[in-house]
């Protein structure tokens, strides 16, 4: 599941009413009223444009506005309520079903918070593991490891920037976001020893490309299943020789699987009967014989520790010691 920590969504301007006319600042030419916009900085980011003269709604904003829910991040299961949670500030009024079916999404940071505790270590790692320092251009930003695509097309520019998520959140410009949660204790310990991966894609093209989708609604956007992040680390990084080479996703995590036991395949059963009692082992069995002829057990390169870390959620959460 795609989750983003910006998003930015283009929509009708009927889908917004105005409740504090105060709260915007006007942009007036030749006394005709061409926008009005709303600026937030604290606790969170938050822009809301009026367009008048494009008869455009324009709102983007982080995942802070989920406040408690932060960690989850903006996604299919949440995109309501960052609008719902926008509506009670009480300066205007979003129609949230309106946006939803007709809203455009032209720009996002694809984020995933991977368990990582050494970040500078892990980032010093794929400094070194670049393939191409021409195509791809490491960099410091702001204290944070920045790697970007080294082209002139906006619509091919990428750039993923890794930083310390547990360092970061308790920087005192956050203290103003952590002072307005139920639980900001239980926010900071989440966030404790974890790297944020975080990926911008600036123009409707390059989501459509990166997230291979067909348009940029809002639900399209939020329902792609591909892994931009793990895409784009997968091409700066090289693929070292010998790697096994795999043919399929299920290929794959088989081999996860052999290698998180030591390529033993008695191991191997020994985990899936406790995971799975009811598993039929001359079924699942056959298949982990075959790849274990066809692999070579050896070190973990930093191209499959990087693809571990940046792997579904859910398979991290059954086998949690490809992490190590």
């Amino acid at each position: 599941m795609i989750t983003l920590d910006k998003i930015k969504v283009i929509s009708y301007l009927e889908n917004a009413t105005i409740l504090d006319e105060t709260q915007f600042a006007r942009t007036v030419k030749n006394g005709k009223l061409l926008n009005l916009t709303y600026t937030l900085t604290e606790p969170y980011e938050l822009y809301i444009e009026l367009d008048y003269k494009n008869n455009e709604l324009v709102v983007e904003f982080t995942g802070k506005v989920l406040r408690d829910d932060y960690p989850q991040l903006i996604n299919r299961d949440t995109i309501r309520s960052c609008f719902n949670n926008i509506n009670e500030l009480g300066v205007c009024y979003l129609d949230v079903e309106a946006i939803m079916s007709y809203g455009q999404v032209c720009k996002i940071d694809v984020t995933k918070d991977i368990k990582c505790e050494d970040c500078k270590a892990l980032t010093n790692d794929i400094r070194a593991g670049i393939n191409n320092f021409n195509k791809y251009l490491p960099r410091i930003i702001a204290g944070n490891f920045v790697i970007e695509k080294n082209v002139k097309t906006k619509g091919c520019k990428k750039r993923l920037t890794i930083y310390d998520k547990d360092y970061e959140i308790q920087l005192a410009q956050n203290k103003p976001f952590l002072n307005t949660l139920v639980d900001p204790e239980a926010l900071v310990e989440y966030f404790t020893g974890r790297t944020r991966f975080e990926l911008n894609l600036n123009s409707k093209d390059q989501i459509r490309k990166s997230l291979n989708i067909s348009d940029t609604r809002i639900t399209t956007v939020l329902s792609s299943e591909e892994n931009p992040i793990l895409s784009f680390v997968q091409d700066v990084i090289d693929a070292p020789a010998g790697q096994p080479q795999l043919t399929s996703y299920k290929e794959y995590l088989d081999y996860l699987v052999l290698r998180d036991n030591d390529f033993d395949l008695a191991k191997v059963q020994a985990k899936i009967k406790a995971l799975r009692p009811n598993a039929r082992m001359g079924r699942v069995m056959p298949a982990f014989r075959m790849l274990v002829n066809k692999v070579h057990p050896g070190c973990v390169t930093l191209r499959e520790r990087l693809s571990n870390l940046l792997l579904l959620e859910i398979f991290l959460i059954v086998f949690p010691s490809v992490l190590i």
